[in-house]
């Protein structure tokens, strides 16, 4: 017959008048068994999402590197850097480039040659770039 947690725990401190952690039990796992189990799932689940977060490199990436960087960090100050921005936000400003409604000659050239698939892929690309900060003069 199963006793109760309860019921171990003041049989247990009445007996020894202290509780060891190898002598609690949650429903059969003693508490360092549980921790350690515990754990794991946290530390492998947070591993995974980390990996699901990055997004494949895009076909038209090449585009993007003279100004912008691989990873996001602009080769030249006066250009922004992307790496880690909203990729919404990055969509929408590449399309609003390519429309006409914001101005730069460089961007508008280049972001004709985008499709909106490949809009959508370096947006993705870009936000699933970890964001630095820059560095104090």
């Amino acid at each position: 017959m199963r006793q109760t947690f309860a019921r171990r725990l003041s049989a247990n401190t009445a007996a020894k008048g202290t509780i060891h952690a190898a002598s609690l039990h949650f429903w059969g796992f003693d508490l360092l068994r549980f921790a350690t189990l515990l754990w794991l799932l946290i530390y492998f689940q947070c591993d995974s999402a980390a990996a699901t977060n990055s997004a494949p490199e895009p076909a038209k990436l090449g585009a993007c590197v003279g100004c912008h960087g691989k990873n996001g960090i602009a080769i030249i100050k006066s250009y922004p850097n992307l790496n880690g921005q909203n990729a919404a936000y990055l969509e929408l400003a590449l399309k609003a480039y390519q429309s006409g409604n914001r101005k730069n000659a460089a961007m508008q050239g280049i972001v004709g040659m985008l499709s909106e698939a490949d809009i959508r892929a370096l947006s993705a690309y870009y936000a699933a770039q970890p964001a630095v900060k820059p560095a104090k003069p």
